[in-house]
């Protein structure tokens, strides 16, 4: 019972999250909601064993600089979906949308959500892409990407 008083605490939370976070994938063509149920489901059944990492600058939000998103942009068929979530995928799910989309707006979402993060699953477990943007206060990493490709091989 608790587990589903959980679930509905974070279903009304996504209420009043939903339109702003629909805000951040406006610009896709054919995005679909994924409900939360669904969601939780899709994203208990990843687990990788390989993982790269890379660090880039931010000069504006071309993905290609990026080699590790690059490559898998060239590998990917056109037809290839995947889904895209920020941190409030908890509240609100995931969207199901185009790979190469994804991957050409991941750094643009990444900027502008609130927590700076944008996550990539490939629909068939392929591969699963963390991007976090540093703006000018990261001691470390200022304005920079950090990226994170995890796959199986």
């Amino acid at each position: 019972m608790k587990n589903r008083l959980d679930f509905l605490k974070r279903l009304r939370v996504g209420k009043t999250k939903l339109d702003h976070y629909k805000s951040l994938f406006i610009d896709f063509n054919d995005a679909k909601l994924i409900d939360l149920e669904t969601s939780d489901s899709i994203l208990n059944s990843i687990n990788y064993t390989k993982t790269q990492t890379e660090i880039i600058d931010y000069t504006d939000d071309n993905f290609l600089k990026s080699i590790l998103l690059k490559n898998i942009y060239l590998k990917i068929d056109d037809q290839s979906k995947a889904y895209i979530f920020t941190d409030d995928f908890q509240f609100c799910g995931l969207f199901l949308v185009n790979t190469k989309e994804a991957l050409e707006k991941s750094l643009k979402i990444a900027k502008e959500d609130y927590n700076h993060t944008v996550f990539i699953l490939e629909s068939n477990n392929y591969f699963f892409i963390r991007i976090n943007y540093y703006d000018t206060t990261h001691y470390d990493f200022p304005l920079k990407y950090d990226i994170r490709l995890s796959s199986n091989g």
